[in-house]
This record gives structure tokens, C-alpha cells and sequence, in this order.
């Protein structure tokens, strides 16, 4: 519009510097002092505990009263007090409710920014916790996210069950207590504690580091490639450390996306293709060669510490054919990974696909894919959904790969099956080495 000689004029109110926000205060309520006395007392017990909660739409202090006749407002802008607002009556009622219940604290200032995703029980827990929080900067929340302390976080992971779910703790196994609709329930409420940036990232992997030790999903990728060709040229001799291409691990986190909470795996595309293979791979076998799994004699039998496992397949006969099949399979795969990396990394199309898997509104599970590594570079963890959303494709053509790649690995698996069954010599038996599996005591499959 200004191109064709229109001027604009943005009311004071709509722009950031303007926007008048609903907040939380907390004041002093001390008395007013000389300025000899107020110096001396600044720090005193009595001016840090004497104080009093305030609801407040920028300078402008309100009664609860008057806050609950702008939460039931109907429009989401009104005139107040000589200006518009806009309101967002779910979080004004959210601080609402913060500020009735919450009874003693620091002085602080704490602002409730728009769709914050943080639910009351999980504010109250926080404080019962550590009462500091709310008074920390985001960088400094977000550390205290990602590592808290264990104490600290057995006080919040108590309180939310018991406030939630009614729920008393009795040991640090929730899952024993709990049905997988309260598991569900308390994953979403803690994310916006334990996850970072604007999606509330938390990436769901253990190791000495994490997600706010790398700045995007190529930093963390990297750094997992150079660890383990590391760890297998110390254990492996003769090895030789492959270039970095993309690994085809898939990664596993938390997040929200649109508002709305998943589970999330996070793959590069050639991994979400070698892993569309497994999907196919043993039902189709076990199609060409049926088997079942058996109990050996010596399944059971007692060993120090535990009890040996001698699972068999039973093929009807065919035991020596399902091997060699299989071990058809697997060089297959390692060919097949090996060119599906190469190919991802060399085009280089800088692509990513959303991939909804989600089993019912307790299993809400996003994969994302990542063409290849010059992608992962623009992924920052801490904006991880606008990022990927900046370079997103329609997952149909992922999809239309992953269902290539299943019709060649059966095309092939019907060939091979096939020469085996007319010329494969059972009475040629490879020779292998021996493997004993001992099953610790008290480990439940």
C-alpha cells in the first residue's frame, strides 16, 4: 500500500514498544522511610518478607475484581483505561489463579508472555522446588531445564503427580503408578521446564552433553559421528574412521509443534529410508520361510549370575536356507546404507519433511527428516520448527522413496530366495563362532 502512495499509521499500542502487557507484580509493602533509615534497612528481613501480589496491564495496577471483568470480556480487544488492549483471556486467567495461590517469594517482576505454555501446577512445583526460578533470566532457566538437580526434581515430579493426578509417590518409578494417560499428561506439563526455545525442544537422549551445548542439528549430529568413529577405531583393529555424511540414527525428543505436543524422531532422509527397509524386512522372510521361535535344551539351564538363552528358530527343515537368506539380507543393507548416503549427501536439495505417525491422541509422534547435512546446518534447536518449516516439502515424496525402497529390498529377497531354494548346498555349513547369551537374574523382557 505504501508502494501506491498510501501512508500507514500503527496505533502506539500495536507495536512491540507500545503492546501494554498483563503481568504478575510483586511489591514491597514496606512503609515509607527517610532516606537515612531506607538506606540502612534496604536489606533488612523485614523489607524482604513484607510484601504483597499485584495484577498489573503495564503501569496501570487492577483488583481482581476488575481482571476478571476483563478476562470475561468477549472481544479480544477493549477499550481500557483511554487506550485498546488486546487480551489473551486464558493466560490473564492463568495469572489469576498464580497470583491467589502463590503466598511467599523474592521480590521479582514476573511477566506471563502470550501462549506460555507453562500450566499453574507446574509453576507451583518449580517454586516449591527452587524459589529462584522466576527470578532467573531465559538462559539460565533453560540450563536449570536441562540439568536439574535430582532432588530438586523429585519435588516437582511429586507435586505435579499429586496435583494432577492425585497421586502420592511412592518410589521414583512413576510408571509402576501411573496408567499411560498420566505418563502422557505429565510428559506435556513438564516440557515447558525441561525443553528450550520457542518450541520447548527437549532432546530425549543420554550422554555427558546436550541440546544446549549445540547450536543446530548438524553441530549435535557431527559431534555424535566424530565420538563413536572414535570409540570404534579404539575397540576395532584395522578400522578406518568414515568421513562425516549424515548419520542414519535416529535422534528422539520432545517438543511442540503448532501448540500442540509430540514425541518427535528427528532422522536424516537416508537414515528414514534404510529404516523403512526394517519395517518389511523380517515379515517378508518369514513369508518366503516360515519360522517360529523355539525353546534349545539348554534355554533356562543356570549360569553364574543368570540363566542361559537358547532361543532356536524352527523353520520346518529349512533352518540352513533361512540363514543364508538372511545373510544375503544383511550385506544387501550395508550396500544399500552405504549408497543411500552417498546420493543424500551428494545432491544436497536442502529438504525437510514432516511425517505425522501418531498412534491416538495418547501417541501424538512426528517424524522429521532432513535431507542431508547442509539442511541440518539451518536448524537451530532453539527454533527448530520455524527453521525446518522454512525448508519443508510435502512428505508425499519421502514417502513415495520409502515405499521404492520396500519393493526393490522384496524384488530382491524373491530373487535370492528363489536361488537358494534351486541351488543353495545344505551340506556346505559355514563355519561361525559360538555365542553364549547369559541372562542376569531379575531382568524382565
Amino acid at each position: 500500500m505504501e508502494d501506491a502512495g498510501f501512508k500507514i499509521i500503527i496505533p502506539a499500542w500495536l507495536t512491540p514498544k507500545g503492546r501494554r502487557r498483563a503481568k504478575v507484580r510483586l511489591r514491597s509493602g514496606g512503609k515509607t522511610k527517610t532516606a537515612s533509615a531506607s538506606a540502612q534497612a534496604y536489606f533488612s528481613m523485614e523489607t524482604l518478607t513484607d510484601y504483597h501480589y499485584e495484577l498489573a496491564i503495564g503501569d496501570e495496577t487492577l483488583t481482581p475484581e476488575e481482571w476478571q471483568q476483563l478476562v470475561d470480556a468477549k472481544a479480544p480487544l477493549i477499550h481500557f483505561r483511554g487506550q485498546r488492549i488486546e487480551l489473551d483471556r486464558e493466560n490473564m486467567q492463568d495469572m489469576l489463579a498464580f497470583m491467589q495461590q502463590q503466598k511467599s517469594s523474592r521480590e521479582i517482576i514476573l511477566t506471563i508472555y502470550p501462549r506460555n505454555p507453562m500450566r499453574p501446577e507446574l509453576r507451583q512445583a518449580i517454586i516449591k522446588a527452587n524459589s529462584d526460578y522466576f527470578s532467573w533470566d531465559k538462559a539460565r532457566q533453560e540450563k536449570y531445564g536441562q540439568d536439574i538437580p535430582e532432588a530438586e526434581y523429585k519435588i516437582i515430579k511429586g507435586h505435579l503427580y499429586k496435583t494432577l493426578f492425585g497421586i502420592t509417590l511412592k518410589n521414583d518409578d512413576a510408571e509402576d503408578q501411573c496408567t499411560p494417560e498420566q505418563t502422557f499428561l505429565f510428559n506435556q506439563a513438564i516440557l515447558p521446564l525441561a525443553g528450550m526455545g520457542d518450541n520447548c525442544f527437549f532432546l530425549n537422549e543420554m550422554g555427558s552433553k546436550g541440546a544446549l551445548d549445540f547450536e543446530t542439528w548438524y553441530d549435535y549430529d557431527f559431534d555424535d559421528h566424530e565420538f563413536q568413529e572414535s570409540s570404534n577405531a579404539g575397540v576395532q583393529e584395522g578400522y578406518t574412521i568414515r568421513p562425516y555424511k549424515g548419520r542414519t540414527y535416529p535422534r528422539w525428543a520432545r517438543m511442540l509443534i503448532d501448540d500442540k505436543f509430540y514425541y518427535v524422531t528427528l532422522l536424516t532422509e537416508a537414515g528414514f529410508l534404510c529404516n523403512a527397509l526394517s519395517e518389511v524386512e523380517h515379515d517378508y522372510i518369514n513369508e518366503l520361510i516360515p519360522y517360529d521361535f523355539v525353546e534349545g535344551k539348554n534355554h533356562g539351564k543356570k549360569e553364574k549370575g543368570g540363566s542361559l538363552w537358547d532361543m532356536r528358530r524352527d523353520a520346518n527343515g529349512l533352518e540352513a536356507q533361512l540363514d543364508e537368506l538372511e545373510t544375503r539380507l544383511w550385506d544387501y543393507q550395508r550396500s544399500r546404507h552405504d549408497y543411500l548416503v552417498d546420493q543424500c549427501f551428494n545432491e544436497q536439495h536442502k529438504a525437510v519433511y514432516f511425517v505425522d505417525v501418531s498412534g491416538d491422541e495418547l501417541d501424538p509422534c512426528m517424524t522429521i527428516i532432513a535431507s542431508d547435512p547442509s539442511v541440518m546446518k539451518e536448524i537451530h534447536f532453539k527454533s527448530i520448527v520455524a527453521d525446518c518449516r522454512r525448508y519443508e516439502q510435502e512428505a508425499s515424496a519421502i514417502l513415495l522413496c520409502a515405499e521404492s525402497e520396500k519393493a526393490l529390498l522384496k524384488s530382491f529377497l524373491k530373487n535370492q530366495f528363489d536361488d537358494i531354494m534351486a541351488n543353495f548346498d545344505t551340506k556346505v555349513v559355514k563355519l561361525k563362532k559360538k555365542r553364549k547369551v547369559v541372562v542376569c537374574d531379575g531382568v524382565v523382557f
